[in-house]
């Protein structure tokens, strides 16, 4: 009988596992093997100067938002109510105004009312209208507290804008104490603008105006 062929140590592999050849030892030649597995690509190392210009450019949009967000910051209307009735304010109260309210309050705010009707809380002769107005290009939400005619407090709650956020400091909002309706529905005393806030300055004075107006609309 004649002798088996040899079978070569490459016999057993699929052809697909085989796509070149090269020398084994003892002059054969030995199969390159493809492995079906892609070796991971090594993510490529960033540089120190390029490393710390991205830590940099992180720090600095952290800090930019946190400032963003500290000058939006504010007190809710609900927070300003407690703080000037106690833990247990008063339900608020509804006014819906005339049409001739409503142009009295077009010729205030130099613009129609935005709201159908205006919300109002009121305990021991204290009327408290928490009113918006936009600045330049958002509301700005003021609380003005009326006292037998005359305003007791103005306060920013949200200040909204990007600039003229100086409205919000009590050295701005005091000059409203004690101010009260005069002809034509204007305050009584000229208010200091502040540079580079002239719209968020003219926004707040409408809204003194407009919580004294409506006072003398409901007032008890």
């Amino acid at each position: 009988m004649p002798p088996a062929a040899s079978r070569s140590w490459t016999d057993s592999m699929p052809a697909s596992a085989i796509s070149s050849s090269r020398t084994a030892p003892g002059g054969s030649r030995a199969p390159k093997v493809q492995s079906d597995a892609i070796a991971p690509r090594r993510a490529p190392r960033l540089g120190s100067a390029w490393m710390a210009f991205a830590c940099t450019v992180a720090v600095f949009v952290t800090a930019a938002g946190q400032a963003g967000d500290n000058a939006r910051a504010g007190q809710a209307p609900a927070d300003f109510l407690e703080g000037v009735f106690g833990a247990a304010p008063p339900a608020a109260r509804t006014l819906w105004p005339t049409k001739a309210m409503r142009e009295e309050i077009g010729s205030i705010l130099g613009h129609p009312l935005a709201a159908l009707r205006v919300r109002y809380w009121v305990r021991d002769e204290r009327y408290i209208f928490v009113l918006d107005e936009i600045g330049k290009d958002k509301p700005i939400t003021t609380a003005v507290i009326v006292t037998a005619g005359r305003i007791e407090r103005v306060k920013v709650l949200v200040f909204r804008e990007s600039r003229g956020g100086e409205v919000q400091n009590a050295s701005f909002t005091e000059q409203f104490t004690g101010a009260r309706l005069g002809a034509g529905a204007r305050l009584d005393r000229d208010i200091d603008g502040i540079t580079g806030a002239t719209l968020s300055v003219r926004a707040v004075t409408c809204q003194a105006r407009l919580g004294l107006y409506l006072y003398n609309h409901v007032k008890e």
